[in-house]
């Protein structure tokens, strides 16, 4: 994904850090709108997006990547969905993708 794709891309920041402990990177819409209030029209429609995506995929997908970007562990997560810890990784990614492929999809690419 090109950097100018990724300026307004709302799954980078739905995305944790490498480690299977760490939560979600932070990251306040409202940092940048003092600066840049154009840029809160963009987030807006990113935003409307998303939610849209969420409400396509599969139930657990949505659920678990919600609940990730809430800032839950691999291990709260395997709790609150009722499986193992070993594969929510594989899970998170697998709903990262979809999640990806719904986004395109409404972009237009």
């Amino acid at each position: 994904m090109a950097p100018a794709e990724r300026a307004h891309h709302p799954l980078p920041e739905m995305r944790g850090r490498a480690g299977a402990g760490e939560g979600p990177a932070r990251h306040s819409p409202d940092d940048d709108h003092e600066l840049h209030p154009e840029g809160a029209v963009a987030d807006a429609e990113d935003r409307r997006r998303a939610r849209r995506v969420l409400r396509e995929l599969d139930q657990r997908q949505a659920q678990l990547l919600i609940l990730r970007h809430s800032g839950l562990s691999y291990r709260e997560l395997a709790g609150a969905l009722g499986v193992s810890e070993n594969s929510i990784g594989t899970l998170l990614v697998r709903a990262e993708r979809e999640f990806e492929k719904h986004y395109r999809r409404l972009e237009g690419k």
